[in-house]
């Protein structure tokens, strides 16, 4: 599904709070974009607000799968969902 909304992640190991953009969701990944470089391979909780304020934050664990470089230092990020909670 595509979407255009604010998100929060935390790398595994870390309580620092980053931020991005969910750009694409479905129920076995979905593609963000932000400023903080990633690796393929690393593991982030993710929480991601809907957009409506009838629904909670949605609550997941993605494994990164891909990062590609874009224009003024930002990366689009491909995951995969590890689970949601």
């Amino acid at each position: 599904m595509e979407m255009d909304t604010r998100l929060s992640f935390t790398r595994d190991g870390s309580d620092t709070v980053f931020s991005g953009r969910c750009l694409d969701l479905s129920h076995t990944g979905m593609q963000m974009e932000t400023a903080t470089a990633l690796s393929a391979g690393e593991r982030l909780a993710v929480s991601l607000d809907l957009g409506n304020p009838r629904f909670e934050p949605m609550h997941a664990r993605i494994e990164v799968l891909r990062v590609e470089g874009l224009p003024g230092g930002r990366y689009r990020v491909a995951a995969k969902m590890l689970d949601i909670g």
